[in-house]
Parts: C-alpha cells; sequence; structure tokens
C-alpha cells in the first residue's frame, strides 16, 4: 500500500514538474527601424527587436543628430511629435524617419531660424535677384512634406472625433436606462467626458499644425526663400 502511494506521489511531483516548466510568459515583439538620408536614434528601447509581455507600454522618443531633422513616424506610430507610446497587446513595428536639412545658397544660411512675431509683418519672397540662388525643387520638397505630416495628423483627428462621439452616444444610451436624477447625472457625465476628450483631441491637431509650419519655415528658408505663404 505504502509504495503504491509513494509512486503516486512521485508521479503527481513529476507531473508538477513538467506543467511548471512549460508555462510561458505572454510575449510580443517590438521592431524599430529608421528610414531617410539623415541621421538619428531611438530612444526607449535596447535592440532592433525587443520581447515584452503582453499589456507593456513602452515609451519611444525620437532624436535627430545634428544635421539632421526628424520627419515623423509611420507604422504603430504616426504623426510629428517627437514621442510615441505603444501598448504591447500584439507584435508591433515602428519606423521613425531622419531627413538631412538641406541647405541652399550659403548666403542665405544665416537666414534659417524661425520667425519672431516682430517680423513676421515683413514676411515677403526673395527679389528676382536673390532667387538666383534659391533652390526651387527644395522648396517644392519642404511644402510636400509639410503636407505629409498635415494630413496624417488631420485623418487621427477625424477618427478621434467620431470615436469620441461614439463613446459618448454609448454611455447616453447607458444612462437613459436610469431613472430620474440619476439619469440626469450620467447624461452630464456624459457630455463632460466627450468635452474633455474633444479638447484633447483639438490640442493634438494644433501641435501638429504647429509643428508642420514651424518645421516648412526652417525648411523653406533653408532652400534660399522666405516663407510668405499662409498656413493654416
Amino acid at each position: 500500500m505504502n509504495k503504491i502511494l509513494i509512486s503516486t506521489l512521485i508521479m503527481v511531483f513529476a507531473f508538477t514538474l513538467t506543467a511548471s516548466a512549460t508555462v510561458t510568459t505572454p510575449s510580443n515583439r517590438l521592431t524599430v527601424s529608421k528610414s531617410g538620408d539623415g541621421f538619428g536614434s531611438i530612444i526607449g528601447v535596447n535592440s532592433q527587436t525587443t520581447s515584452y509581455a503582453t499589456g507593456t507600454v513602452v515609451t519611444l522618443k525620437a532624436t535627430a543628430s545634428t544635421g539632421s531633422t526628424f520627419y515623423g513616424w509611420s507604422g504603430t506610430c504616426t504623426g510629428t511629435n517627437v514621442t510615441c507610446t505603444v501598448t504591447l497587446d500584439k507584435s508591433k513595428s515602428v519606423t521613425a524617419r531622419f531627413d538631412k536639412i538641406k541647405s541652399g545658397d550659403s548666403s542665405n544660411k544665416k537666414d534659417v531660424k524661425s520667425l519672431s512675431n516682430s517680423n513676421k509683418k515683413d514676411v515677403k519672397s526673395l527679389s528676382n535677384s536673390q532667387k538666383k540662388g534659391a533652390d526651387t525643387s527644395c522648396a517644392k520638397r519642404a511644402l510636400e512634406k509639410r503636407d505629409s505630416r498635415i494630413i496624417p495628423g488631420i485623418e487621427k483627428y477625424a477618427k478621434d472625433r467620431i470615436n469620441s462621439l461614439q463613446k459618448r452616444t454609448s454611455a447616453q444610451k447607458n444612462a437613459y436606462e436610469k431613472e430620474g436624477g440619476e439619469r440626469v447625472k450620467a447624461i452630464k457625465a456624459s457630455n463632460l467626458a466627450r468635452n474633455e476628450a474633444q479638447s484633447e483631441i483639438n490640442k493634438e491637431l494644433r501641435n501638429i499644425f504647429k509643428s508642420a509650419n514651424n518645421a516648412f519655415r526652417l525648411e523653406v528658408r533653408a532652400c534660399g526663400y522666405v516663407d510668405n505663404i499662409d498656413q493654416d
């Protein structure tokens, strides 16, 4: 009887060890890469591909090297903000693009700076004689880059706004299932939550426009032009 009991215990113990050895923590991979003709680094990861436990939140930061500029994110991250937060609910990939800063004629290099509030009223195009050293193709690329930064931001704004409205509608449906004062409170809470979310969405879009337009002004001046194009 004792031999049978001992044998049973040994089998149970061995099964437990085997089961424990095969248990693994779910993990997802975050793959980062760089593109463009410039140089820079992605802070927040130690290697090109890193495994994380499911649900881990990773903050990435794009830092351009001297002579280069951060163009924007693609993949899981989008937009032109230098920081991006990634939640590893599945394996994801992110690409940061860095471009070289294109300089125009050496006589115009001293003008590569943001326009101050005091001189915005004096902004005008260069004269025809000055334009001889300007790079038209460079200026056109600057315009395309500006729009490539703004358009994804507008698309994201539209999606975020739709999601905000859908969340409010869902909350209001739940509110109408309540009665009396509880229903009124729930409706007010849903409206407040939607307004707060909309405020953050609007703020993010303004920042995208500001960042894209500031970068455009720097780039177009480096091409040999003074910016006189209205910005939205």
